[in-house]
């Protein structure tokens, strides 16, 4: 019996040290991922001259949506937001529209926004 439970207990051991590194690589390929996303991101808010508080929560709205750092399967980072975050950075991003609209220029900044979430 002992010698029965000795070649079980190595059978299990060898098979958890074998399983380890597949762990570890999955493990680093979804933080790649996720700093690849965190880049692209930032990249993205930089060069659309978004405002230092707007930005600020987007990426932390990130950090609570990724909180293991794993990665999202998705191409257009507007698309992974909440509504109320997706309309304030699309006002943003079409002030030039607002400022240049006689229509939207004189609506209240509320009434722009809902305006530019349609129209996307």
């Amino acid at each position: 019996f002992c010698i029965l439970c000795m070649v079980v207990g190595g059978f299990i051991f060898g098979t958890l040290i074998r399983n380890v590194p597949v762990i570890l690589e999955k493990k680093s390929v979804a933080i790649h991922n996720y700093s690849e996303l965190e880049r692209d991101m930032l990249e993205f808010l930089e060069k659309h001259k978004v405002p230092p508080d707007l930005r600020g929560r987007v990426m932390q709205y990130y950090e609570y949506r990724f909180p293991d750092r794993r990665s999202y399967k998705g191409e257009n980072i507007m698309a992974m937001l909440p509504d109320n975050m997706c309309k304030d950075l699309a006002v943003h991003l079409m002030q030039d529209i607002i400022r240049l609209s006689p229509v939207l220029g004189r609506t209240t900044s509320e009434t722009a926004r809902e305006v530019l979430n349609k129209l996307e």
